[in-house]
């Protein structure tokens, strides 16, 4: 259980570093155009370490899907504010 606590300390300071201007490729008309790699590979390992405590059936991975839900692709800052308080 200690290395999983170490993951999810590490996760957690990663998804604090994402901003608007970061997590995404910006169209040429300000919005975000495409997930960068950086991001990508964060949800996955975000969603990895859910299932892997708490199940895919969990109220925990049911937010995190959720949060996925949540259109980023082509939108304002505000979703992304929404999206970081669900993870």
């Amino acid at each position: 259980m200690e290395r999983e606590i170490e993951i999810i300390s590490r996760l957690v300071e990663q998804g604090k570093k994402f901003t608007y201007e970061n997590f995404s490729l910006i169209s040429k008309s300000g919005y975000p155009e495409s997930f960068t790699p950086e991001w990508t590979a964060w949800i996955t390992r975000c969603d990895s370490i859910t299932v892997k405590l708490f199940g895919n059936e969990s109220a925990q991975y049911k937010a995190m899907r959720a949060a996925r839900n949540v259109p980023l692709i082509g939108n304002g800052q505000i979703n992304l504010s929404s999206v970081a308080t669900m993870y």
